[in-house]
């Protein structure tokens, strides 16, 4: 019902909801920031149908604590898979 999915959509989503660009997102979901993943649900879980995020209301209905191993494993998954740019900075550092 439901795709995971890192694209520009979801950068944008991300960044108009939460104010941060998308990239300090992952460094804080790196620390085991909980707002931070249920915030890149929200942008990157999408309606298979509409293509649409489903949104935070959505994801608090998820019981995020007894499946936050898989939630943060898929993210990181599809994170790793994604074809985004990274920031200069980040850039510099590999």
């Amino acid at each position: 019902k439901y795709d995971l999915t890192l694209d520009f959509g979801t950068a944008i989503e991300y960044q108009l909801e939460t104010g941060e660009d998308v990239m300090k997102a992952f460094d804080k979901l790196a620390e085991a920031d909980l707002i931070a993943l249920c915030q890149l649900l929200a942008a990157m879980l999408k309606d298979k149908k509409t293509g649409e995020p489903v949104g935070m209301a959505f994801v608090k209905k998820i019981d995020i604590m007894s499946s936050l191993d898989y939630l943060t494993d898929k993210v990181l998954e599809v994170m790793g898979m994604s074809t985004m740019p990274m920031d200069e900075n980040q850039a510099k550092k590999k």
